[in-house]
């Protein structure tokens, strides 16, 4: 700061000076203090799953500590669901109208509309930039893939099954005619075969850099978890070659791919490889053996499905501790997924 300059000197007084005034002091009100503003605790993680337990399937909704259990849907069959990319919004298919068509819903239930139907489809999905609707159809006679009603993927036999790739620029599907046999297609591009159709190949996942995938294959005997590099077409078992493992999953964090595994008496077990196959550690068991584990987008938990007599979701932590069962009754729930955060 700079410095002010000196007062200049009084002049010397010649008249007797007046009385200096009393002052009286004014009180200083004393300013009330603003409040400090509670904070809201964050809420857990939230998923949005299928249950059976009304009768026909509906969409329910918990919290990752078990907390608001909330059944969603009422009215036909609803399924499938999946979030929004933001969180603000729960897809799912629904047939109360008459026919299979996508619908959306706030994460509290509210606002339920119909948003998008097409004739004999299956299997709707927004793709993960929210531009795209793609869906399974047999308008013209086999399934086939289909981008905002024209067809995208046409192969011989049916294409029902098809995820996207994590950046929206092409999926993975199966083709049902004979052998399973993996393909992946851009848009406005060609299929690209990934596998063969000398053995079956199943449950496909992105990793989430969106260049490498994993699947289920048989390719060498008994089945196991394969990665597939798009880049230089690598092929890498990650899975021992005397388990029969299937469902994989890979984290978002792309470290890691979680799968399902025999366990030699007749159970299976949910089970995470390293994405390099260096390491294998088993998790939980005994677990339904066709439902892949669901990654938060932390990468830290996993929803599955227990089996023992029929199916309920639990979580667990990707080092095995923390287990936790979300779900207790005489019905099935599965497809859990998670909200994003």
């Amino acid at each position: 700061l700079s410095t002010l300059p000196p007062l200049p000197a009084a002049a010397t007084a010649t008249a007797t000076p007046s009385p200096s005034p009393t002052l009286t002091a004014t009180p200083t009100e004393t300013p009330t203090p603003t409040p400090t503003p509670t904070a809201t605790p964050d809420l857990p993680p939230r998923l949005a799953y299928v249950s059976n337990r009304s009768g026909a399937p509906q969409i329910y909704t918990i919290f990752a500590d078990g907390s608001g259990d909330t059944q969603l849907t009422f009215a036909g069959r609803n399924d499938r669901p999946f979030w929004a990319a933001d969180g603000s919004q729960l897809f799912f298919a629904s047939d109360r109208s008459g026919q299979l068509a996508l619908w959306a819903m706030r994460p509290d239930g509210s606002e339920q509309t119909e948003g998008f139907a097409a004739p004999a489809a299956l299997n709707y999905s927004l793709s993960p930039d929210g531009q795209y609707i793609a869906y399974a159809g047999a308008a013209a006679g086999d399934f086939d893939i289909y981008l905002d009603n024209s067809i995208w993927a046409a192969l011989p036999g049916d294409q029902i099954e098809y995820v996207w790739a994590p950046d929206s620029s092409r999926i993975l599907f199966e083709n049902a005619e004979g052998p399973q046999v993996l393909y992946t297609i851009a848009r406005g591009g060609q299929p690209l075969q990934i596998t063969e159709e000398s053995y079956g190949s199943w449950n496909p996942t992105w990793a989430p850099d969106s260049r490498r995938l994993a699947y289920a294959s048989t390719q060498d005997g008994n089945a196991g978890i394969y990665t597939f590099d798009l880049s230089g077409g690598a092929v890498q078992r990650l899975t021992p070659m005397d388990v029969w493992s299937q469902a994989p999953t890979w984290a978002p964090s792309g470290a890691a791919i979680a799968h399902i595994s025999g366990e030699g008496d007749g159970s299976w077990g949910l089970y995470l490889v390293s994405a390099d196959g260096r390491g294998r550690i088993r998790l939980f068991g005994p677990v339904f053996p066709e439902a892949p584990a669901a990654w938060s987008s932390d990468s830290r938990l996993l929803a599955f499905i227990l089996h023992d007599g029929d199916q309920e979701l639990a979580l667990i932590a990707g080092d095995g501790s923390g287990f936790r069962r979300l779900t207790d009754n005489s019905a099935d729930d599965w497809n859990p997924v998670w909200q994003p955060r």
